[in-house]
């Protein structure tokens, strides 16, 4: 998510992951925080449903899609592999953040 921070903003990403995880009684500024990383995330292809399953997915630490020796060709490739179904929910998400950061490091 670092590339995502310098894009976007740390604090403000910070603040719409704080709100994505406690979903209840929202302040403006949050508020604000949400829609500016939607239309953020609207113009690469992706939305906060996605940020929320990579919070999740990074929360499991899932070895199957965590591995510092693999180039983002390997990873995508790897996400056509079968995936068990309790995983599933993942690879769309996935496979746009790792486009996205393919464009951005212009691979």
């Amino acid at each position: 998510m670092t590339n995502l921070a310098g894009k976007y903003g740390e604090r403000e990403l910070f603040d719409a992951e704080t709100v994505l995880e406690k979903e209840i009684n929202l302040m403006d500024h949050e508020i604000k925080s949400i829609q500016k990383l939607n239309n953020y995330l609207l113009n690469i292809g992706m939305s906060t449903k996605d940020i929320k399953l990579l919070r999740e997915l990074k929360d499991k630490r899932n070895e199957q899609f965590y591995s510092n020796r693999q180039t983002l060709t390997e990873a995508l490739k790897r996400l056509n592999d079968p995936l068990p179904n309790n995983v599933d929910k993942y690879k769309a998400p996935l496979q746009r953040t790792l486009k996205t950061i393919g464009t951005w490091r212009g691979t």
